[in-house]
């Protein structure tokens, strides 16, 4: 039982390292600049896109729900760190159908795609790397 309980703990802290590395990796590409609280929130939406990807509730459903996810939690981040504490990290207010400047229909597809691409390698991952399945 302790096995398992480490096993689970080691895979999840796998996830979030590895999502906190990829999307500060991509952020710093993409714009030339990332920010800690993105990449904690890379982090969180990684280990997220993991479980959906190893439960049983099938590629599309997982997909979409990560993106509600990712979506979602670009939003709640967006409203503390750039309207609460005015850090101003990201402004989606320039893209069409945003709400208040967290987030838009753009970036909720492009993390679609991402959880698309990001569910087949967390299984693999899961399969491959963890010789254990929970």
């Amino acid at each position: 039982m302790r096995e398992d309980i480490e096993i689970r703990v080691a895979k999840l802290t796998f996830a979030f390292m590895f999502g906190a590395g990829v999307y500060s990796i991509i952020e710093i590409l993409y714009r030339g600049y990332t920010h800690p609280s993105m990449t904690i929130t890379g982090g969180i939406c990684c280990v997220a896109v993991y479980c959906f990807a190893i439960s049983k509730i099938g590629y599309l459903k997982s997909a979409v729900l990560s993106a509600v996810f990712i979506t979602l939690s670009e939003l709640c981040v967006g409203l503390l760190v750039n309207r609460i504490l005015g850090l101003n990290v990201w402004d989606y207010s320039h893209h069409k159908f945003n709400i208040m400047g967290q987030i838009c229909p753009l970036f909720s597809a492009i993390w679609l795609i991402l959880s698309m691409i990001s569910i087949p390698l967390c299984r693999y991952m899961d399969k491959k790397l963890f010789f254990y399945n929970f």
